[in-house]
């Protein structure tokens, strides 16, 4: 009888590179740098109890935010979109790991993250509520490598504003955390 095993890797990424080159005549110069910080998790690892690190779902979705409108993300059951362009929600108990990506491209294209209100999942802002601005071609990146940040009935929804650009903005994000479903 074959034994069945499975691994899950999170894997993240934040850098920034800067590049100079500098030509005179038949010469040239160039400087190049980076922080080059990345790194990747398999579920289970960094810390010895559970939660922690243990993760097993993923949740990602792309979209478009209109002109003036909110976007509520709600982790206990978050939207992703499966490869058959269906759609699910996914109900996580606590996160890993969430960015969000504003893939607006005009110079007024800005996104705001928030929590607050009712249910606010202020356990990405430790306890606070934010306001942080996503400016176009711009990330909000969240990780929590060795506690997992909890996902309750009153602490479970994040706000993404479209703070009034002309047109619509697209978006797109990706969670990674724990659900407790199985494959």
């Amino acid at each position: 009888m074959a034994t069945f095993s499975e691994s899950r890797v999170m894997s993240v990424s934040s850098d920034i590179s800067y590049n100079n080159t500098r030509t005179n005549g038949g010469q040239s110069d160039r400087e190049s740098s980076s922080n080059g910080f990345g790194w990747s998790m398999v579920s289970g690892t960094g810390i010895a109890t559970a939660p922690g690190n243990f993760f097993d779902s993923y949740s990602k979705y792309t979209g478009v935010i209109q002109s003036g409108d909110t976007l509520v993300l709600n982790f206990s059951g978050l939207t992703h979109e499966k490869i058959d362009d269906t759609t699910e929600n996914r109900v996580f108990s606590h996160i890993n790991g969430f960015t969000f990506v504003n893939n607006g491209t005009g110079s007024g294209d800005i996104l705001l993250v928030r929590a607050t209100g009712t249910n606010a999942f202020t356990n990405i802002f430790n306890g606070e509520s934010g306001n942080l601005k996503i400016n176009p071609y711009g990330t909000y990146q969240y990780i929590d490598y060795y506690g997992a940040t909890k996902v309750t009935g009153s602490n479970r929804l994040l706000s993404i504003v479209n703070t009034g650009s002309v047109t619509g903005i697209s978006y797109s994000y990706m969670a990674v955390g724990y659900t407790g479903a199985t494959s």
